[in-house]
């Protein structure tokens, strides 16, 4: 398993569509997440969410931590 989930991989995960993680990520919500290259052309720049960071949202989620 790679490091880096892409928002379709997380959005699978979670059940949920890939705009709900657009929303989450303007509204300042939800795991850490990178962005890859400037996008350009029409292209949105590509997301990338590390698997700890996804597990430790989860885990807080839960009242984990």
């Amino acid at each position: 398993m790679s490091a880096f989930l892409t928002s379709k991989e997380l959005a699978a995960r979670w059940g949920m569509n890939e705009g709900s993680l657009r929303i989450m990520r303007s509204e300042k919500r939800g795991p850490r997440w990178v962005t890859l290259g400037k996008g350009g052309k029409g292209k949105r720049p590509r997301v990338r969410y590390l698997v700890a960071d996804i597990e430790h949202y989860e885990r807080k989620q839960k009242g984990g931590e």
